[in-house]
């Protein structure tokens, strides 16, 4: 009889966090850069901002390590998958921007834009093609080896990241390697390792630590020297910096050891990559932005935080209905087709 997949509510809840994080991220990008005359004319409001900004910005790590965590088997439906996902959500927002009156280009190569302008699904459906190459490498190697090909890794892709726009700190799939085969050594060597050594208090005070070392760090700054303000954005605001993966790392080994099992969170988590196909795609990011920075005009900080967060929550369970319907798709495109379906990209494997 064949095993049946069960989620680990705990790690689905990080994976639902994750994409919130990555909401809020492109929330506070709204607002713009970090100006040294903004910020001391108001300082502790900024200070909000970068603090929400810093705690945020491992999402993407974290989303690529729990891939890692789990491991994924490789299939060609697996590749189609995500595929159909991008170009169904895509295009249920098109319709979206038509039924709320909003403009919409008038030539056919700017629709055809939106579906390949997803940063994120273009480098992670590069890592999915590459994993089984990575799964080969993990399961032949032991566990010094892989962790000298971490150590070699990251020594010479963290630098180049910064100054090779094909590495572009931490978009592209190189860097998705790297954290795919990082999560794969957490979970199979440190994790056991650290056994009750390390709890999920230390682990979340590891994360909390590194947040506000750097949000600490780019508000002094900022309300310095715009240059310095540059140079530490550049250098702490990225996906390969070394903190953020620490800190993305101590958080998923914190989640790990939380006992949770949940039908809720596990339902929700499968809509996590919808939320972020939905509220990116290219021509909702401007109505996305707009929203937020309005709310910011209307209302004073509590309010205006008590919307913004009910706004987010919206968006992501939207976001999950609208996978609903996009999974009830794939199944009857599937049954059309009869090609063997594989589980979801958010699913354990």
């Amino acid at each position: 009889m064949k095993k049946s997949l069960t989620r680990q509510s705990n790690i689905e809840l990080l994976r639902i966090i994750a994409m919130l994080m990555v909401i809020t991220l492109h929330v506070c990008n709204a607002f713009g850069s970090w100006l040294v005359p903004r910020v001391t004319a108001h300082p502790f409001h900024w200070l909000g901002i970068i603090l929400t900004n810093t705690a945020c910005i491992g999402c993407v790590d974290i989303f690529v390590l729990i891939t890692g965590w789990f491991g994924t088997r490789f299939k060609l439906s697996g590749v189609l998958k995500l595929v159909f996902q991008v170009v169904f959500i895509a295009s249920c927002m098109f319709v979206m921007l038509w039924a709320l009156g909003c403009s919409l280009p008038n030539n056919w190569h700017y629709y055809v834009q939106a579906y390949w302008s997803y940063w994120f699904a273009c480098s992670y459906l590069v890592l999915y093609l590459l994993t089984p190459a990575l799964n080969a490498f993990v399961e032949q190697a032991d566990e010094r080896s892989l962790r000298r090909f971490l150590i070699t890794f990251y020594a010479f892709v963290v630098p180049l990241s910064y100054f090779f726009t094909d590495l572009g700190r931490g978009f592209s799939a190189i860097s998705f390697v790297g954290l795919y085969l990082l999560g794969r050594y957490l979970r199979l060597y440190l994790s056991p390792r650290l056994g009750d050594d390390f709890s999920k208090w230390k682990l979340g005070s590891i994360w909390l630590g590194i947040t506000v070392l750097i949000a600490g760090l780019l508000w002094t700054c900022t309300l310095t020297s715009q240059t310095a303000t540059t140079y530490m954005v550049n250098a702490l605001f990225a996906y390969t910096d070394p903190l953020v993966i620490i800190a993305s790392s101590a958080l998923l080994l914190c989640f790990a050891r939380i006992k949770l099992q949940s039908h809720t969170i596990n339902w929700l988590a499968m809509g996590s990559f919808a939320a972020y196909l939905m509220h990116q795609q290219l021509y909702v990011r401007p109505h996305f932005f707009k929203w937020f920075t309005d709310l910011d005009a209307q209302f004073s900080t509590l309010p205006y935080m008590l919307l913004a967060a009910g706004s987010i929550m919206g968006v992501y369970l939207l976001a999950c209905l609208l996978d609903v319907v996009r999974r009830w798709a794939w199944k009857g495109i599937m049954a059309i087709t009869r090609f063997k379906t594989t589980p979801n990209i958010t699913q354990n494997e």
